[in-house]
């Protein structure tokens, strides 16, 4: 279920402000849940609720769901994401912060400590520009990127902000790059887009004249500093087929990256405009489970 794709159902026609006037407490955050639907059943039970679910592969993204009954209230929510495989948990909440997971099913909702998901599971909210048929596919929910040319294009634009990802390496050829503030008006080589800084997303391990992930470049944009620390890459990275986080912090004109909590490089003189993010497609098979955005 993505944000975007309308309020959670609610038994009876009760909205959520309803909802909240009823239980005004705040909610907490909610580790990824979303509230599918709320119901009053016959009587009120206990406050815990049992998620299992059987992930194929650790990481690996399925519809975990979950119900709770709490002093009157049915909960039913799901989950996409499963951090790792053959879980089995138990979580107490009580109704006031199921609220949380209601807010994170109405449209435009925040996520998770101000970041909002543009990337929901599907192609909606994005275009693929200059790339061929199978070059970008959704795979168990995943964005899987393999190609040689062309990128997806957020619709959306942005100038200072906050870029958070999960990703992985399927071969360790694999080379994609991140692109931000890319004006999409020109383009050059394989159909990557110019005006724009390229974050390179290269797996480590495989060999090439090019910088890894963490590596800057400047696509038709003023010349600047960028120091890319390769002590720390090596400290903060897990391997060809393992999860990672990426996170760059474009602010005025500064740009930071960290890869798993750890910075791993920096770079100034970066031209401040609004502009699309994208994902570029250049070798290897990578995947991406998640993009979200904080605007700044």
């Amino acid at each position: 279920m993505s944000t975007a794709s309308g309020i959670a159902r609610v038994a009876g026609g009760a909205s959520f402000e309803a909802l909240r006037a009823e239980i005004p407490r705040p909610a907490p955050e909610t580790e990824g849940f979303r509230l599918v639907r709320a119901r009053r059943p016959p009587a009120a039970s206990n406050t815990t609720a049992t998620d299992r679910a059987s992930a194929r592969r650790p990481g690996a993204l399925t519809g975990a769901s979950a119900s709770v009954d709490s002093e009157g209230w049915h909960f039913a929510l799901e989950s996409g994401r499963i951090l790792r495989s053959m879980t089995t948990r138990t979580i107490r909440i009580a109704p006031w912060a199921a609220l949380a997971w209601l807010a994170a099913a109405a449209p435009g909702a925040a996520q998770t400590n101000g970041f909002t998901a543009i990337f929901d599971g599907t192609l909606d909210g994005w275009t693929v520009q200059n790339a061929e048929a199978g070059v970008f596919t959704i795979v168990d929910g995943a964005l899987r990127v393999e190609g040689a040319r062309g990128w997806l294009r957020s619709d959306g634009r942005y100038t200072d902000f906050v870029l958070r990802s999960e990703f992985r390496w399927l071969t360790a050829d694999a080379d994609s790059g991140i692109y931000v503030r890319a004006s999409g008006e020109e383009t050059f080589a394989r159909g990557w887009p110019g005006n724009s800084y390229q974050v390179q997303v290269r797996d480590p391990a495989g060999e090439s004249r090019f910088d890894p992930v963490g590596g800057l470049f400047r696509h038709g944009m003023p010349p600047g500093g960028h120091e890319l620390d390769t002590e720390a890459l090596g400290r903060a990275y897990r391997g060809t087929g393992e999860w990672h986080t990426i996170e760059i912090d474009v602010v005025g004109e500064a740009l930071a990256v960290r890869l798993n909590g750890v910075e791993i490089a920096r770079a100034d003189n970066i031209l401040r405009s609004d502009g699309h993010v994208g994902i570029q497609s250049e070798l290897g098979t990578m995947e991406y489970r998640s993009i979200e955005i904080r605007e700044r």
